[in-house]
């Protein structure tokens, strides 16, 4: 069964604006936040719109990789994951430590998928089946430390409580997101003894402290996606521009400080 998530009670409602950045689909290459070609800014738009809309922020392990015709005949592609550290948000109690995703892509899934670190975004759609929409993405260092620092910022700002559940109060009569870093329950975005959040990036260990995130203020975030000498954006499909990151401790988008 490879709907193994369902919606919490009160959980926000889809809007089909959110399709281009939840699309089912995945990211093989890292995010450029300091890029400025045109495909590097729009994938930059596509991060913040998913940072800023989604309702749980994960770190997984892919487990399984299911290609075309190899899950029960399904000719759709599908991963195994084992759920690790949740970033912003929170998972059902009852949500399993390993779930199945399907992953729209035209192109067969690499087995080098196995064992990957990867961050599932994940926006809930009671409507669909299974009941929610998501893009999962590499898990590098630098991303990862960037998450955290918006959330931790977001907190400070008082848009998140201590807990990192959203306020009801926040700018905007809304807040968002939830962050865990503890281990704890099944079900609490806990990763289990095997999940080795070291793995992520190729080199391993800590977020190097020259990160954007990891700068001295949370103001930190993705590279500016304007500016006067930036070249057009890339074509196809654009991210909804209401990011919801104005909501995650400032009046707009944290602006990167590295070089």
């Amino acid at each position: 069964m490879v709907s193994e998530l369902t919606p919490p009670k009160g959980a926000e409602p889809w809007e089909s604006r959110y399709a281009v950045a939840f699309d089912d689909s995945y990211t093989p290459t890292d995010v450029n936040l300091q890029g400025r070609a045109p495909n590097d800014v729009l994938d930059q738009q596509l991060f913040q719109a998913r940072l800023g809309h989604a309702a749980v922020v994960v770190l997984v392990r892919v487990e399984q990789v299911w290609g075309k015709g190899r899950y029960e005949g399904k000719q759709d592609q599908f991963v195994e994951l084992q759920v690790g550290d949740v970033l912003m948000g929170s998972l059902p109690k009852d949500a399993p430590e390993r779930f199945m995703v399907e992953v729209s892509s035209i192109d067969e899934l690499p087995g080098e998928l196995r064992g990957e670190i990867m961050l599932l975004f994940l926006r809930w759609d009671a409507e669909a089946d299974p009941p929610y929409h998501h893009h999962l993405m590499p898990a590098d260092e630098e991303l990862v430390a960037l998450i955290k620092a918006m959330v931790k910022h977001a907190q400070a700002e008082g848009v998140l409580d201590a807990k990192g559940d959203e306020k009801k109060s926040g700018r905007g009569g809304k807040g968002k997101r939830k962050r865990r870093k503890k281990k704890g329950k099944r079900g609490s975005g806990a990763p289990s003894e095997d999940f080795d959040e070291s793995m992520i990036g190729a080199g391993g260990g800590p977020p190097p402290s020259s990160s954007p995130a990891s700068s001295a203020g949370d103001d930190s975030g993705p590279a500016p996606v304007t500016a006067p000498d930036e070249p057009p954006p890339a074509e196809g499909p654009q991210p909804d521009s209401s990011t919801g990151l104005q909501e995650l401790g400032g009046d707009s988008p944290p602006e990167s400080t590295g070089e």
